[in-house]
């Protein structure tokens, strides 16, 4: 996958965060399928307000986390 010209690899417990903007190139092996969950939000202040762009620090576009179940445990918080 590559975001905004720097190529990432794919790969069990790989998480990419998209920001508004980015490019993104991406392809799969159709032998061998990855699976994609994916989310949609806004961030907003606590009256409810959008916070403009760079107005908080977000993780990196591409975090890798060695034990698939604690990414996991992740998503399940985010869509419980």
């Amino acid at each position: 996958m590559t975001i905004n010209g720097t190529e990432y690899p794919v790969q069990g417990g790989s998480c990419f965060l998209l920001r508004p903007g980015d490019r993104v190139l991406a392809s799969q092996d159709p032998e061998d399928r990855v699976r994609v969950i994916y989310v949609h939000f806004s961030i907003l202040s606590p009256t409810g307000e959008a916070l403009p762009p760079g107005a908080l620090e977000l993780p990196p576009s591409c975090t890798h986390f060695e034990q698939g179940y604690e990414l996991e445990q992740h998503l399940n918080g985010i869509i419980a």
